[in-house]
């Protein structure tokens, strides 16, 4: 479990554009201020990702994620109360103003309400969400042990989080929550 100054330290970090790494439910992430535009960047830039793709939200509760939602559906809203806190995530409807850098272009916006203790603290601690993008160059497997995000992103991260993996044993689940189907 992270101290207080390490919560601070990523804290802070966040607060002026950098990009962190830290544990999830099951592999490392790689985050930064979902209204950091240049922040987003500089992950694309290290994932060598293409922007249309789109990121995930992970906050610590509902509340944080709502600025990004736009007006939900019914089976949204059903799916949104029935799903969390697990490590699913759900594609929902998003407010127009969302950046295209976390929608990837679509008028939809993934966002996951995590149950990981150490995450959860630190959105606790920001009072908003997270872009969550697993820590890996893309086309490259995702990283489960802090000493690759050092291997592959020795001068890219700006602090890594000390926490430790959750008990999943695969990312999360991705339900497309208007549609109800599951796309991983």
């Amino acid at each position: 479990m992270p101290s207080q100054s390490q919560i601070n330290k990523a804290v802070e970090t966040i607060q002026i554009g950098g990009v962190i790494a830290y544990a999830t439910e099951a592999v490392y992430g790689l985050g930064c201020d979902p209204d950091n535009t240049h922040a987003i960047q500089k992950i694309l830039d290290l994932k060598g990702r293409n922007a249309k793709q789109g990121f995930i939200l992970i906050a610590s509760q509902v509340s944080q994620v709502e600025k990004y939602l736009g007006e939900l559906s019914p089976q949204e809203k059903h799916l949104l109360e029935k799903q969390w806190p697990q490590p699913t995530t759900l594609i929902l409807t998003a407010n127009e103003s969302v950046s295209d850098l976390i929608t990837g272009g679509r008028k939809t916006v993934a966002v996951r309400i995590t149950a990981h203790q150490d995450t959860k603290e630190l959105c606790e601690a920001l009072k908003h969400p997270l872009i969550s993008t697993s820590a890996n160059r893309s086309g490259k497997a995702a990283i489960t042990h802090a000493w690759q995000i050092q291997e592959q992103f020795s001068d890219g991260i700006d602090y890594l989080y000390p926490s430790t993996l959750g008990d999943a044993n695969k990312p999360s689940t991705i339900i497309d929550a208007k549609s109800g189907k599951v796309l991983r």
